[in-house]
């Protein structure tokens, strides 16, 4: 067809756009993003229900001393 843009699946027309004249031009149908973005919310709706989050976070180890053992150290001890 002249000025249209037909594509095909196995032999079978899924959609069909205008040839728009000049550069960088879009030719959208609604049609075919009707339901999209709730089809969109509900899948991430799912998956925030059934998500773990995936790191966890501790703080690190830390040996617990008396401060004296700091106080001896910085007198010059433990050599």
């Amino acid at each position: 067809m002249e000025g249209k843009l037909e594509i095909y699946v196995d032999h079978e027309k899924v959609c069909e756009h205008e040839i728009l004249p000049g550069n960088c031009r879009v030719s959208k149908k609604k049609e075919h993003f009707q339901g999209l973005l709730s089809e969109i919310l509900k899948e991430n709706s799912k998956c925030k229900k059934n998500s773990q989050i995936p790191l966890k976070f501790s703080g690190p180890e830390v040996e617990k001393r008396s401060l004296d053992v700091y106080e001896t150290f910085s007198q010059g001890g433990f050599e």
